[in-house]
């Protein structure tokens, strides 16, 4: 695997990461990569933290990498520059996956489901939602792959063992993606 963004502020880099196979390198047209913004009055009720986004635009495929804030003003500001961006590029062949620090039915997940679809929820077969955080006993589905229009999706997946478990404080979250015409984009 190739590294071709890592997104996030000087000295916390590694809040978010991309990677592609060798071969799909040569295919990236543009990166975007950024440190999320937090102001001082944002100190209370939770401590602002160095989030960033990354993105990779293949062409036909724009992947983001996202790791939003515990702070809910901050939260909200992060998430409309990512939907900003994705509009730009076009929702459609967006596949926007990370870190939200917040379960389902917040505002951030009801905005990204307008344009985009979520993964857990269109691919599970048996419609179970399965905890991502803590990793060790999940209780919440805190992180999510947002999915365009222009993909299907199957094998919606949370990595449950020793392993990952022990390797972050979430799980894993992965789906398999195909492209097919577009035809019942969320509205």
């Amino acid at each position: 695997m190739v590294c071709v963004a890592t997104g996030g502020w000087p000295g916390n880099s590694g809040s978010t990461a991309l990677f592609v196979r060798p071969e799909l390198a040569p295919r990236v047209k543009e990166v975007i990569k950024r440190g999320l913004p937090w102001r001082l009055t944002w100190l209370l009720p939770k401590f602002p933290s160095r989030r960033g986004i990354c993105a990779v635009d293949l062409g036909d495929l724009v992947v983001f990498s996202m790791h939003l804030s515990l702070n809910e003003r901050e939260r909200r500001e992060h998430r409309n520059i990512i939907m900003h961006a994705a509009q730009k590029l076009g929702p459609e062949r967006c596949i926007i996956a990370g870190d939200l620090n917040k379960s389902p039915g917040g505002p951030t997940w009801l905005a990204l489901g307008q344009k985009l679809h979520d993964a857990a929820l269109t691919s599970q077969q048996d419609g179970r939602e399965r905890g991502t955080f803590p990793a060790r006993k999940p209780k919440r589905r805190i992180d999510a792959i947002f999915v365009g229009a222009h993909f299907s999706m199957q094998n919606y997946r949370v990595w449950s063992t020793p392993l990952t478990a022990r390797a972050s404080d979430h799980l894993p979250v992965t789906v398999e993606v195909g492209t097919h015409e577009p035809k019942d984009a969320p509205k």
